[in-house]
């Protein structure tokens, strides 16, 4: 669990890393709670030799400043592999989000964020929207909001010469529900249509159990999946993931 003060959470197991999708969960994983700053830190490092020799390091970090009427979060995350001395693939990603409460219920959205993946054949993608988030339910350990907001998007793949500008709607449903004491439940669907096309659809799904196996040490069973309607040529609209680790928070 995040604590009221910066935490860091590091990752001590983890069987498979995050899905390479369109769209990153920007809402998870953050104190919806506490006042203040608080945030979490991870990383984790992979190696082969043989046949295969490949280092693979992957860290990410997010960080929230919430009082009673604003938040805002900031989310970074930077991926390489290298093989005999090679770089063969690197990823980097940049959220940050505002909200300001108008209502018990309504907050304001709005959001800048970055990307660059190779495994989309994405150089870069930059993303600026604004809209509205409801919560239509809040109470001790359980949650249930939705959220949209009309974004531009600029994109320039590999190997194109110019950026392509697309208007799309960003809209979100973010639910979380305790199972017992220890055990709690996640869950985050994105969908973006273009609104010149609605059947060019980005979406994701995510899931995650957490379990408190001591009073900083968390269990974290997820999985993803990803779909997107119109995607780089030699890039598939399906992509999923599964992925078990600890968590620590000091």
């Amino acid at each position: 669990m995040i604590r009221n003060t910066l935490a860091a959470a590091v990752t001590l197991l983890l069987l498979a890393g995050p899905v390479h999708a369109q769209i990153v969960d920007t809402l998870a994983g953050f104190a919806h709670d506490d006042r203040g700053w608080s945030g979490g830190l991870g990383a984790a490092v992979a190696t082969s030799g043989g046949n295969t020799e490949r280092f693979d390091l992957s860290s990410a970090g997010r960080v929230q400043w919430a009082s009673d009427d604003d938040r805002w979060r900031g989310l970074g995350a930077y991926g390489r592999a290298t093989s005999r001395d090679e770089t063969i693939s690197e990823s980097a990603f940049a959220h940050l989000r505002q909200n300001h409460r108008l209502t018990d219920r309504w907050w304001t959205l709005a959001f800048v964020q970055f990307a660059h993946e190779p495994f989309q054949k994405l150089s870069s993608r930059v993303l600026v929207g604004a809209g509205a988030r409801l919560s239509l339910r809040v109470e001790e350990g359980r949650r249930i909001a939705v959220g949209a907001a009309p974004m531009l998007e600029w994109e320039t793949l590999e190997g194109a010469g110019a950026s392509d500008l697309d208007t799309r709607l960003s809209t979100f449903l973010d639910l979380e529900t305790p199972l017992g004491e220890a055990v709690t439940l996640a869950a985050t669907g994105f969908a973006q249509p273009r609104w010149e096309d609605l059947g060019d659809l980005r979406a994701v799904v995510n899931a995650r159990l957490t379990v408190e196996l001591a009073d900083q040490l968390d269990l974290v069973i997820g999985g993803s999946y990803a779909h997107d309607a119109n995607p780089p040529e030699d890039v598939r609209s399906d992509d999923w993931s599964l992925r078990t680790g600890l968590e620590l928070s000091l």
